[in-house]
């Protein structure tokens, strides 16, 4: 498995494609939703990473500048037949090892309730025990100290 920052517009592609996967096709959650201002190539607001198997880009995440001290990490997806595989988890500790090298010292998430145990695994800790609703699909607010 190799995990990539993306640095072009192809690979960008690839992700969209995956997000779409994901967010679209499996969950319902309409494409116009997915895409934002920081779908760029811009270091200077967000990265990407394209993760790959066997050349076979099977997962992507992004990460937001969102304060001197923090990072929001969005849009993880990873293709479904490469679930419960660690990918997702790989994928988190290159995402936090980054920030870390950056200076960042939390990570924000608002992650999607069927991931919250996966988070909680990882370090994350729940901000508000109330969820709340993003595109149809209750999310819970959560955070971690690297």
């Amino acid at each position: 498995m190799e995990i990539k920052i993306v640095d072009n517009y192809d690979m960008l592609a690839e992700c969209y494609k995956i997000r779409n996967d994901v967010f679209s096709v499996e969950q319902g959650v309409p494409s116009e939703l997915d895409k934002d201002e920081f779908d760029i190539i811009d270091s200077n607001k967000s990265i990407h990473i394209l993760t790959y198997e066997d050349n076979l880009p099977i997962g992507t995440s992004r990460l937001k500048y969102i304060s001197k001290d923090t990072v929001q990490l969005n849009r993880v997806a990873v293709s479904k037949n490469y679930r419960g595989k660690s990918v997702g988890e790989k994928m988190l500790i290159f995402l936090e090892n980054y920030s870390k090298e950056k200076g960042y010292s939390y990570v924000y998430v608002e992650a999607q309730m069927q991931a919250k145990r996966f988070y909680e695994k990882c370090g994350y800790f729940s901000l508000d025990r109330n969820p709340f609703l993003d595109a149809g699909i209750l999310h819970i607010a959560m955070k971690k100290l690297l």
